[in-house]
């Protein structure tokens, strides 16, 4: 009875190891430069210099000359009540960003790929349940925030300097190559790797 006991406890602790070789392996690499794991932008890391040459902002001033030249006050709100990147002016117009972020993050078994990026003020109350994943320095505005949803989870082998990725339907694969700054897609774009706990 004895020796059933412990073939018993030897077996679930087996079990309960496997479940977690599929997803979920070592973070230990907290996305700084070093080693693979860990988190990817697409394109170069984004600054408070790339959010002020977005297309926003000079949207924002010919909209202000044209409302002077009429001889009318415009201002804009760039916050909602919930902290999100929503900006609006007083005649009821309303801008967008024009940079759309695609972020990645690595471990030792899958890629997460991230859905519902959207730019808020850092720790406001619409990001609740939403993972922070890049945050930069806005200067007057603040620090903000892209944060997203780990929806898509897609397991992948390494083959060298190569991480073959399963798509999902089990017959189509998406190749990513391992650079000295991070990951290039095969036939697709270029993933700078970053730490999530600086402010660019």
């Amino acid at each position: 009875m004895k020796n059933l006991w412990s073939l018993l406890t030897v077996l679930s602790v087996v079990v309960f190891s496997m479940c977690f070789t599929s997803c979920g392996g070592d973070d230990s690499d907290d996305g700084g430069s070093s080693g693979l794991n860990g988190y990817y932008i697409e394109g170069g890391l984004y600054t408070n210099t790339d959010f002020k040459n977005d297309n926003v902002w000079w949207n924002m001033q010919i909209s202000k000359e044209a409302a002077e030249y009429y001889g009318n006050t415009l201002t804009f709100t760039l916050f909602d009540s919930n902290g999100h990147f929503f900006p609006r002016s007083s005649d009821g117009g309303y801008l967008w960003l024009e940079y759309e972020p695609t972020f990645l993050r690595v471990d030792d078994n899958c890629i997460y790929s991230y859905s519902g990026i959207s730019l808020y003020q850092l720790g406001a109350s619409g990001t609740r349940g939403r993972e922070l994943l890049y945050k930069f320095d806005a200067g007057e505005y603040g620090t903000l925030g892209f944060y997203g949803f780990p929806d898509n989870i897609y397991v992948y082998t390494r083959d060298g300097n190569r991480l073959i990725m399963d798509v999902g339907d089990g017959k189509h694969t998406n190749t990513f190559v391992i650079t000295d700054g991070g990951l290039v897609l095969s036939g697709g774009g270029s993933y700078t790797k970053y730490n999530p706990n600086t402010t660019y």
